[in-house]
């Protein structure tokens, strides 16, 4: 018999394996680590068959998923034809479960292969368990004859041998028990596994297995475990029935192959199994709850827009219907902005724009827009700054701290039914230390690690009492970290919650230069200003004059990128531009940068519906002054182009 572990003897292998590409990586992986290997590459099941009825080989490798075949058929074929020879699996494509039931059908292994440095091991291991069933062959027909060669082998393979009498005590067991669980041999000798101090419940399994085999002459397998100094060594054992010369069964051998790692791995892929499972009921959750608070504002919308048109609509309460739309709107809009930003963040697309920006103004604008709310559900709002007006200007994204501190304020205000909340920062030891403090239901312990997690929130029932997205936190914490910082919460149930985020302290010098604020425009110096706007969407070109109906300004269409860039090099008397991003023709990016090579002082705006960080940093790069999404604020759109007209 060959050595089959001696790297100087040529491997014979076959490959079920339709992508060359992989072919190649794993044998020059198996060359790598050693081995000389003969390979032979089959694509389909006429060629594997006929591979294994023309040549006899030393292992075979399958991978999972082939056109018109499987490794569920190639493993019962292999079985079938040369069911000694080794079956590893080696796929990029097998789930936990599926690769647990090769196994139990008969496989040896299964290798990822985004893992592949595994499969030198994996095949050595299989090709150990070659050499212990054919020891255990030859044990089952010429021990008897010879105790000599049985120790001879026994004492030399890494499985543990072990002979009981019909007493189920030890008669033999090699020195392989020794190197595992530091217990010689001879201490073995003579005594029953109860007697050994082996847990009951391992030896009720024993005595049951080999009673088994001692009555019905038939070999079974066992799995067992031992408590050794480096933990717990799992075995599978088969224990096989020896006869005396008249036929009668007067021992039983057993050899048994340490399948600790196997073991870890199926724990492994159960736990991963689970996680999966767990992740989609969170997301099956969180689609649900997404879907209700997107039909909720939407209902509300198509709902009272349909009684607008009734001229007999008294006119209060069309206010009352209209102040609902746009309430509803602005709803939706914010479940639409948490959606978007969980899918930069996620797509690792989320970036800074850092800048000077004054804390105390954030935060004083976020009291006044939150105090109103505050009030209406008597709830006493305060805000504390420690830092005076020049030492709280400082380098962040006035933007996503905004965001941030806006999430957290909704939510306290959300969750607290009448008391108190409370927001404002410190400065510590060069970093910025903002809290939310409120008097609210608070955070159930065992939620707490959960909450900032994505698709987790603190209600998951049908009967939930408080809307929202549940995206936030999630949100909230990613911005922070993204600036530098950490975020984290502390709270009670019943009394309350404080959350609280740090961020660098990066001052800046403030600036002598006023800053004019452009807050009206002289309506008799703007009259010859010109505005082009570039937009293919009719209604969106009829939003736009009515908010701009105000000021009066020349508007010029344009409805794609080409007729913009046209109309600006025909028309020099244009001040300002307003660029759609999507548009046919030609794109609102390519426009403006045409449009800046003969007009470079032309300013331009871009006024999109793209959303992301992303977006604007390419529009400001493509040469726009300024950037505003849709769908537009009313007073933030106007005060910009007031303020980008008037230069």
């Amino acid at each position: 018999m060959k050595n089959l572990l001696d790297t100087k003897t040529i491997l014979s292998i076959l490959y079920l394996e339709d992508s060359q590409q992989d072919f190649e990586i794993i044998q020059e992986l198996l060359i790598d680590a050693g081995y000389r290997v003969s390979i032979d590459r089959v694509e389909n099941e006429k060629e594997f068959v006929s591979s294994l009825l023309r040549q006899s080989f030393d292992i075979i490798l399958s991978d999972f998923n082939l056109p018109g075949y499987d490794a569920f058929s190639a493993l019962r074929k292999s079985i079938e034809i040369c069911p000694e020879v080794p079956f590893i699996v080696v796929s990029g494509t097998i789930g936990e479960v599926t690769a647990i039931e090769l196994i139990k059908l008969g496989a040896d292994d299964y290798i990822l292969k985004d893992k592949p440095e595994r499969l030198p091991y994996a095949i050595n291991r299989a090709l150990e368990e070659v050499i212990a069933k054919k020891a255990l062959k030859l044990s089952e027909k010429e021990l008897r004859k010879s105790e000599i060669m049985y120790r001879t082998l026994t004492e030399n393979i890494p499985d543990i041998v072990t002979r009981f009498d019909t007493n189920l005590r030890h008669i033999y067991i090699n020195s392989a028990i020794e190197k595992i669980i530091g217990t010689p041999p001879h201490s073995f000798i003579g005594k029953t596994n109860e007697e050994l101090g082996m847990p009951t419940e391992q030896v009720s399994i024993w005595n049951e297995q080999l009673l088994h085999v001692f009555k019905t002459a038939k070999q079974r397998k066992i799995e067992f475990s031992f408590l050794t100094s480096g933990g717990v060594r799992y075995f599978s054992s088969l224990a096989v029935p020896e006869f005396s010369k008249d036929g009668k069964v007067v021992s039983v051998l057993s050899v048994a192959r340490d399948i600790t790692e196997r073991k870890k791995s199926e724990v492994e892929l159960i736990k991963a199994k689970e996680k999966a499972e767990e992740s989609d009921n969170l997301k099956t959750a969180f689609l649900h709850n997404i879907s209700h608070e997107i039909r909720t504002p939407m209902n509300a919308i198509v709902g009272f827009s349909s009684f607008l048109n009734d001229p007999d609509l008294p006119s209060e309460q069309r206010q009352n219907f209209t102040d609902i739309i746009v309430q509803s709107s602005n709803q939706l809009l914010a479940i639409i902005t948490d959606i978007i930003s969980v899918a930069t963040i996620e797509a690792g697309q989320a970036k800074t724009n850092e800048k000077e920006t004054n804390l105390n103004t954030i935060c004083k604008l976020l009291n006044e827009q939150y105090k109103l709310k505050a009030q209406e559900q008597n709830v006493f709002m305060s805000l504390k700054t420690n830092l005076s007006d020049n030492d709280a200007l400082v380098i962040t994204d006035e933007i996503k701290l905004t965001e941030i501190l806006a999430n957290l304020i909704g939510n306290a205000l959300k969750f607290t039914q009448q008391g108190t909340v409370e927001f404002g920062y410190s400065l510590e030891q060069n970093a910025l230390k903002f809290y939310v403090e409120d008097t609210g239901i608070g955070i159930p312990p065992e939620l707490i690690s959960e909450i900032f997690t994505r698709f987790r929130q603190v209600e998951t029932t049908s009967s939930r009492q408080f809307g929202g997205s549940g995206l936030g936190l999630s949100i909230s914490k990613a911005y922070v970290e993204l600036l530098g910082g950490q975020m984290w919460v502390t709270s009670e149930l019943n009394k309350g919650s404080v959350f609280y985020f740090t961020i660098p302290y990066k001052k800046t010098i403030p600036s002598n230069l006023s800053i004019n604020h452009v807050n009206s425009i002289n309506k008799e110096s703007n009259k010859s200003k010109t505005l082009l706007v570039a937009e293919d969407v009719d209604s969106n070109f009829v939003l736009l004059e009515v908010l701009l109906s105000g000021i009066e300004l020349n508007l010029i269409r344009a409805k794609n990128g080409l007729e913009a860039v046209d109309i600006c090099k025909s028309n020099p008397q244009i001040d300002l531009v307003l660029m759609d991003i999507k548009m046919p023709v030609m794109d609102g990016y390519e426009a403006t940068q045409q449009i800046i090579e003969f007009r470079p002082d032309l300013p331009i705006i871009a006024q999109t519906a793209f959303y992301t960080e992303n977006d604007r940093s390419k529009a400001i790069e493509c040469g726009c002054i300024d950037f505003i999404s849709k769908p537009f604020n009313r007073e933030s759109f106007i005060s910009k182009i007031k303020q980008h007209i008037s230069k």
